[in-house]
């Protein structure tokens, strides 16, 4: 009982709150998926897609069942970073919810799946 306790307290409340999702990301007709990404609320955490980097903020919203989601995209091409689109967008929670990101002057458009997996 007393090892059960003890294991217990290594872990912190954040480390088991938040959500597991599956996100993809299209853009200019190729498409990558991560198949398990964790999002701990109010936290921008950093997803890698070849040579896109996705970073995104989850949090609960002031609407009911909904999720804030702040997000930026970049691509680096090789020393320099670009912005492709940043925004912000309320999805409901626990569903398949897509972003479309309109991209910033001379950049491509893309498309954000979150798909929230059952915890």
């Amino acid at each position: 009982m007393k090892a059960l306790i003890a294991l217990i307290c290594l872990f912190s409340i954040n480390a088991i709150a938040g959500w597991q999702t599956e996100v993809s990301l299209g853009i200019d007709g190729e498409t990558w998926k991560i198949q398990q990404a964790h999002f701990t609320p109010d936290k921008e955490e950093t997803l890698n897609f070849g040579s896109y980097i996705l970073k995104m903020t989850i949090k609960k919203s002031s609407q009911e069942n909904g999720l804030d989601v702040i997000y930026s995209l970049l691509q680096k091409k090789g020393e320099k970073t670009l912005l492709i689109t940043k925004g912000e967008d309320i999805i409901e929670e626990k569903s398949k919810s897509e972003i479309f990101a309109k991209g910033q002057p001379s950049q491509p458009h893309s498309i954000i799946t979150l798909k929230f997996k059952n915890n």
